[in-house]
């Protein structure tokens, strides 16, 4: 990386997580106020001294990492809940994290949100990537699904769409494909083609969004099976490559086509150019720029059971060639006899799955919101019972573990957003507001975490 673009990156981390050397304070910044925490850009005082910043944490001296007040309202005031994480299993991600800080990672910091329905609408995950990436750089906006299997299933910070009757979405829980098979990919939802000139795209946000405006770097997902056909990639409108699908034997497989462009706006589309299926795992935006990527990914009903359902070899396959540093469980909600499959020993088999695929593959496991459904007012026992066995499969796997219920307000707290439209009416969703504030606190916790981690091992991220 330019010493001008870590000095930049290492000057936005200053200003807005207070982030220095041993020798080189630095004063954090006012608290943020209602309900919105906002980090601040690099002023032009953080500017001049980043290049001493960077020399000082690029030669490795100790790293002394300050978070900035967590998200406050003057109108609901939760608890501040800490992760819990006895064994230290955020270690991968907080190494990559201290290299971020120091100018010397080589890769972006990613993050995966696994959620149920609160995650279709990509509120709470699209607000953690707003805040780690005007804090410490917009490395792309990640992965995003090809295909909507419900209407209201969006990513905040880019544009896609699709000719709809042109794709069926597929997706492991509520629309499955109709042979059953398990070829989704991590993502967990695919576009799957039905006619020649069937097109899908995707492109960057607006010019005025804080995040996702541009991309440099542009990747299509698809499967590589017997009865696949092609399609052709175009950038911005003018064909870029022509991509087989098929595969004449064996199990299916994961396929990508990568395309680098300058870094800027863009759009790519997908066109189907034979009869024959193709079916598209996801489309990622990355840029050859420091920072985050934050993907959610939030499937409708999505449980346990349905993780597992995906193919464990597809799934190390893209993990083989887009590897997550943190992986984030917010599921729960959907619950299902445990004669089936004991909860505990579900969570635990698909964190297994991932380390068999990502050695020492960090992962957190949150509680679900709180449940106001019909007009509850108070926390179901069903919902304590979720909470119970989340918190033993973190034990057991072992993982960290986050109380996303208790960081909202605990008892009741359902209620309570909804007064102030941060609930949606069905007492279920978190609003677009209700999901920022979480979003916030989520990302508050993590980095309060690694500030804890930080102080301890104050030459992380040399190596």
């Amino acid at each position: 990386m330019a010493l001008r673009a870590q000095a930049a990156l290492l000057a936005l981390a200053l200003t807005a997580y207070g982030v220095s050397s041993a020798d080189e304070g630095h004063k954090a910044p006012a608290p943020a106020s209602a309900l919105a925490l906002a980090p601040a850009l690099a002023s032009a005082s953080a500017l001049a001294s980043a290049p001493a910043l960077a020399s000082a944490l690029a030669s490795c001296g100790p790293l002394r990492f300050e978070p900035p007040p967590p998200p406050r309202s003057d109108l609901l005031a939760p608890p501040l809940v800490d992760i819990e994480d006895p064994q230290t299993n955020l270690a991968r991600f907080f190494e990559h994290v201290a290299a971020l800080l120091r100018g010397r990672a080589k890769t972006p910091v990613r993050i995966a949100v696994y959620g149920d329905s609160n995650g279709t609408m990509d509120r709470i995950s699209g607000e953690m990537r707003r805040v780690l990436q005007t804090s410490y750089g917009d490395a792309g906006h990640g992965f995003i699904a090809l295909a909507r299997p419900w209407p209201w299933y969006l990513h905040e910070y880019v544009e896609a769409d699709y000719m709809h009757d042109a794709w069926s979405a597929y997706t492991v829980t509520t629309h499955p494909t109709p042979a059953l098979d398990p070829w989704y990919g991590p993502g967990l939802i695919v576009a799957q083609s039905k006619q020649t000139g069937a097109a899908t795209w995707v492109q960057t946000a607006p010019s005025n969004a804080p995040i996702g405006t541009h991309v440099s770097h542009l990747e299509a997902w698809y499967l590589k099976w017997p009865p696949g056909g092609a399609f052709e990639v175009q950038v911005d409108g003018a064909p870029k490559a022509t991509v087989d699908t098929r595969q004449a034997e064996g199990t299916p497989s994961f396929g990508f086509a990568a395309l680098d462009v300058p870094d800027g706006p863009h759009k790519m589309t997908m066109v189907a150019k034979s009869a024959r299926p193709v079916r598209l795992l996801g489309a990622v935006l990355e840029r050859d720029e420091a920072g985050f990527q934050v993907d959610g990914l939030g499937v409708g009903s999505l449980n346990c059971l349905c993780v597992l359902r995906e193919s464990e070899e597809l799934d190390r396959q893209v993990l083989a060639h887009r590897p997550y540093d943190l992986v984030v469980f917010h599921i729960g909600s959907n619950t299902w006899n445990p004669a089936v499959l004991d909860p505990v020993e579900c969570m635990t088999s698909a964190i297994a799955r991932l380390r068999r695929a990502v050695p020492e593959q960090s992962v957190l496991i949150m509680t679900p919101p709180d449940w106001g459904l019909g007009g509850v007012t108070k926390t179901p026992a069903w919902l304590k019972g979720v909470e119970s066995y989340l918190h033993r499969s973190a034990q057991q796997a072992p993982a960290a573990f986050y109380d996303f219920h208790r960081a909202m307000g605990g008892e009741g707290s359902m209620a309570r957003f909804q007064r102030l439209s941060m609930g949606e009416e069905d007492g279920v969703h978190l609003t677009g507001r209700g999901g920022a504030f979480m979003g916030q606190r989520v990302v508050d916790a993590l980095m309060r975490a690694f500030a804890a981690w930080a102080a301890e091992h104050p030459s992380a991220g040399c190596e």
